[in-house]
């Protein structure tokens, strides 16, 4: 079948998908952890925030998979969004 190398880089948000999409009740758990808030129809935050996001660890089975927060994050003139958005 195959292998997976689970230190390899991955991209969670490549251009052409803009955002990642869930549970209202995940999604707003995972953006209050990183400081966002919902307005507008996306999570916002002030992008002088970002710095200090931790990478966003999920796991898959036993395998911590690691995102860094600039692969989550979308500079929006003078504030960042978040890739996460709840499913309507």
């Amino acid at each position: 079948m195959g292998s997976f190398d689970p230190h390899m880089l991955f991209f969670a948000i490549p251009e052409l998908i803009p955002y990642i999409t869930g549970l209202p009740e995940l999604m707003d758990g995972i953006a209050s952890c990183a400081g966002a808030e919902y307005i507008n129809g996306s999570y916002e935050f002030d992008c002088k925030d970002a710095e200090s996001i931790p990478d966003l660890v999920i796991t898959y089975g036993q395998i911590p998979l690691h995102i860094a927060p600039k692969r989550l994050i979308k500079k929006v003139t003078d504030f960042c969004i978040w890739a996460f958005l709840p499913d309507s």
